[in-house]
């Protein structure tokens, strides 16, 4: 048992020194839930790279929703019925932006309003 373990826990390591990423940074996960009243909780997180976020529709809410990225640095567009969850890990720094356009307004130069988040990855 104990050498099944060590033997886990070396490769692991191997593993994080040849992606060159931090060892917190791989095992980390973010969480965000539609809510209730149309909105992202939390709409706004800040992540390391290597880190993956989660987007769960709860089943309770019995009510549908889409994950839309907007941006030009990621693409993402998955509808999410009552229950539903969808993940990304990020890799990369910078902001990433998303929203359901079910419940939220975008138009060009304007910022998003209603069910609208941010995804900030930076090494810190």
């Amino acid at each position: 048992m104990r050498t099944s373990r060590f033997r886990r826990t070396v490769v692991a390591t191997a593993a994080v020194a040849l992606l060159g990423l931090p060892a917190s940074a791989v095992a980390s996960h973010t969480v965000v839930r539609a809510t209730s009243n149309d909105t992202w909780a939390e709409s706004y997180n800040h992540i390391r790279p290597g880190s993956r976020v989660v987007w769960k529709n709860p089943a309770a809410l019995g009510d549908t929703h889409d994950l839309t990225a907007y941006g030009s640095n990621w693409n993402k567009s998955v509808t999410l019925q009552a229950g539903d969850q969808t993940a990304k890990t990020f890799r990369r720094t910078g902001t990433y932006r998303y929203r359901c356009r079910l419940h939220s307004t975008k138009r060009p130069g304007e910022q998003c309003r209603g069910m609208c988040g941010v995804i900030h990855v930076a090494r810190y």
